[in-house]
């Protein structure tokens, strides 16, 4: 379980944000995204935007993703390993949003990221891919709170 914030200031055709999260069961590592996204909307209820991304995590993200123990070692043949935390990939996001109407949406995105950093060193990461594509998709519902 995670809990988490987000700042964000945006504008009629950009956005800012940086999101922070904290595992509060289960783990407690930090993750913290920051963004800068152009925006366009081609029609009135289609926005599409696009931007870079970095993300940066606590040494305890970085052990579990991308740390090799001794055990962990012995068992893969993989050199052990013991990351820091700081910058773990940067990257960019391209996004679509599709609003239906009464606070319904769907909304798609393609992402891809490159290691950085102490992620980039891991054993993990050289024997395989230094970076990668991930995409989603997602119905949404907007929620509203007064205060």
């Amino acid at each position: 379980v995670e809990v988490g914030l987000g700042l964000g200031y945006e504008a009629a055709n950009w956005r800012a944000f940086a999101d922070l999260r904290t595992g509060v069961a289960g783990h407690s590592s930090t993750v913290a995204v920051l963004g800068l996204d152009a925006k366009f909307r081609p029609t009135g209820r289609l926005t599409v935007s696009f931007g870079p991304r970095a993300t940066f995590a606590s040494d305890g993200y970085l052990d579990t993703y991308f740390g090799v123990g001794p055990e962990e070692s012995a068992a893969s043949g993989l050199a052990a390993y013991d990351p820091d935390g700081g910058l773990v990939s940067t990257g960019a996001e391209l996004r679509a949003a599709w609003d239906f109407g009464n606070s319904w949406g769907v909304e798609g995105r393609l992402r891809y990221d490159r290691f950085r950093g102490d992620a980039a060193d891991s054993p993990i990461v050289e024997q395989g891919e230094d970076g990668g594509a991930s995409v989603s998709l997602m119905l949404t519902k907007r929620f509203s709170f007064g205060f």
